[in-house]
């Protein structure tokens, strides 16, 4: 099984669109369990899931990082 902190990892190195730090998190898309992965900045530690729907896309966050939006398919 694939520990997520390195899956995270490897789609930061190659899909730099899906992952990016906001401040002290890390927000992720997981395709596979259609969810939004929020991680601590510093320790990789998984803080939250949340689900968004079918085959997320990009994120994107409003200008103080207060709340990100994602596209997904309906």
């Amino acid at each position: 099984m694939i520990n997520i902190k390195n899956l995270l990892l490897l789609a930061f190195c190659f899909f730099n669109t899906a992952i990016f730090a906001q401040q002290q998190y890390i927000l992720a898309l997981s395709k596979g369990e259609k969810k939004l992965v929020v991680m601590d900045y510093t320790t990789l530690e998984v803080i939250k899931k949340i689900p968004v729907g079918d085959d997320p896309h990009e994120i994107v966050t409003n200008s103080d990082g207060t709340r990100a939006y994602t596209q997904f398919r309906l």
